[in-house]
């Protein structure tokens, strides 16, 4: 699995966000597919609950969040640049985090978009070498109505100041990769469009990377190409795998009891009554994590140090 984070102010940066989701991430899912991986973007306006916090524990927990998002996903990460510097904590917001991740990183009155860039892309020369930064050209501010202008625009001088100087320093860096990019405004739609060539222009250059990456897992042959499909599955599958519920526990421990000993190298082949081999049956609605409850067991089995083929297919229920 290969993840990659998206960093960006969210409020203006909603299109562009959306277009990446529903347009190249899907390309690139086809892609690595070839070599059994997955890919999925990190979008944080889906990932940090802050409803039920107060202001100094949502502030906290989105900063912790980020922090911890950007480390799962190194080395790659796409970085959406507009007008906005976006959101500065409290210092002592930072400074209750008591992480040396942060702390190395931040300088006084730094955005937490700032602080993104700064430690996710900047800090290391690898990380930067499969970072892509996204610079959006201002001169469709002009053509949009003025009550919704303020989305697009610089928080204030200060903000402005502050996020000329992070373009320059990404610009400054040898290896940056940077694309300036324009948009259109949609009067009928009231929304930003037009960014097929920023798409087309950051969807080959993560091809690139990842096929340089991957190339040696590519199949060779038919029996290669059904290992890598069902990798893949597998790899889908767990990226949405949490374990839950007690009931989940406890359907697990009983799946490791018919395969054998969870805490052993060796797994024993199942057997009925009658010394045969047999299969195990795991029944539930459609949606009911199923093929999940499976695909985490056999990860499990093969760390255990089982050689392990996975299969999963649809079976529909038909009856006359």
């Amino acid at each position: 699995m290969r993840s990659v984070f998206i960093s960006s102010t969210f409020k203006d940066m909603q299109a562009e966000r959306d277009y990446l989701h529903e347009k190249i991430f899907p390309r690139l899912r086809r892609l690595v597919g070839q070599y059994g991986e997955d890919i999925q973007e990190v979008d944080l306006r889906w990932g940090v609950d802050t409803y039920h916090m107060s202001e100094e524990e949502s502030n906290y927990q989105v900063l912790r969040v980020c922090i911890d998002a950007i480390d799962r996903c190194k080395p790659y990460i796409i970085v959406l640049l507009g007008d906005r510097y976006g959101w500065i904590p409290d210092v002592d917001v930072v400074e209750s985090l008591r992480d040396e991740r942060v702390t190395a990183q931040y300088e006084e009155s730094m955005s937490i978009t700032n602080l993104e860039i700064k430690y996710g892309a900047l800090s290391e020369e690898e990380t930067l070498k499969r970072c892509i930064f996204c610079f959006r050209n201002p001169d469709f501010l002009e053509r949009i109505p003025e009550d919704k202008r303020g989305i697009y625009l610089a928080e204030s001088p200060e903000h402005e100041q502050k996020l000329r100087r992070l373009k320059e320093q990404i610009r400054a860096k040898k290896n940056a990769k940077v694309l300036e990019y324009e948009v259109k405004w949609d009067e009928e739609r009231q929304s930003l469009t037009g960014m097929e060539e920023l798409g087309e222009s950051i969807c080959r250059m993560m091809e690139d990377m990842l096929r340089v990456e991957l190339g040696d897992r590519k199949a060779k042959n038919s029996v290669q190409q059904y290992l890598l499909d069902a990798q893949y599955t597998k790899e889908r599958y767990l990226s949405v795998y949490t374990p839950r519920l007690y009931e989940e526990n406890k359907a697990m421990d009983g799946l490791w009891f018919m395969a054998g000993d969870k805490y052993s190298r060796y797994h024993s082949k199942i057997k009925n009554e009658h010394g045969n081999e047999h299969c195990i049956h795991l029944s539930g609605g459609a949606g009911s994590g199923k093929s999940a409850l499976i695909a985490y067991l056999e990860q499990q089995v093969k760390d255990a140090g089982a050689q392990t083929i996975l299969y999963l297919a649809v079976i529909r229920d038909v009856r006359m």
